[in-house]
């Protein structure tokens, strides 16, 4: 009878810390605050993007009354860089105001855990399953969410110093109009 109870007890205890184990595992969600809204905007070619006022309250985002300072975009739980015109210290939105991120279509490298190994994927620049990017819209209150700023000096001769004599340029030309069948398996192989 002792030993059945002991074997409970360590079978409890087993459970219990492979429990913990679980929980701790990190979903790549954490940048998500549950009491925030998103407005999720897609984006499918590499390139500035620009969001005008007006779409921000035809969309239903509250912009009236909103602080153009706490605007954040996320992008694979990463908070982007943004740009705001018409962002003052004011915290009131310009009518004419928009705000602007540069967005990049999908890619490959998500597609890299499909792989028996890495170094088997093709093509990184392309998905296997669409060339849609999600980026997420919202807002909190906090005024040092990440920003660009204008910078009006155009007095470029400090950096002249560093001016390299040359430069190199990777050129790609990525041929998509034929596709492989390759294996059935789950998992993506040579």
């Amino acid at each position: 009878m002792k030993r059945s109870v002991l074997h409970i007890l360590v079978w409890l205890l087993l459970f219990t810390i492979a429990s913990n184990d679980i929980n701790a595992q990190s979903y790549a969600n954490e940048w998500i605050n549950y009491d925030q809204q998103y407005f999720k905007i897609h984006v499918s070619q590499d390139g500035l993007y620009r969001i005008p006022y007006s779409s921000l309250v035809s969309a239903g985002i509250p912009a009236g009354s909103l602080d153009p300072r706490n605007i954040q975009i996320f992008h694979n739980g990463e908070e982007q860089y943004i740009y705001i015109h018409g962002e003052n210290s004011s915290g009131i939105w310009d009518p004419s105001s928009y705000i602007e991120f540069y967005g990049k279509r999908n890619r490959g490298e998500l597609d890299l855990d499909f792989y028996d190994n890495p170094d088997n994927q093709v093509n990184p620049d392309y998905s296997f399953y669409n060339d849609t990017s999600a980026y997420f819209l919202t807002w909190n209150y906090s005024t040092t969410n990440r920003r660009m700023t204008n910078v009006n000096n155009t007095d470029y001769s400090p950096y002249t110093t560093f001016a390299q004599q040359y430069c190199y340029k990777n050129k790609r030309e990525n041929y998509t109009s034929a596709y492989y069948g390759g294996s059935t398996r789950c998992l993506f192989t040579e």
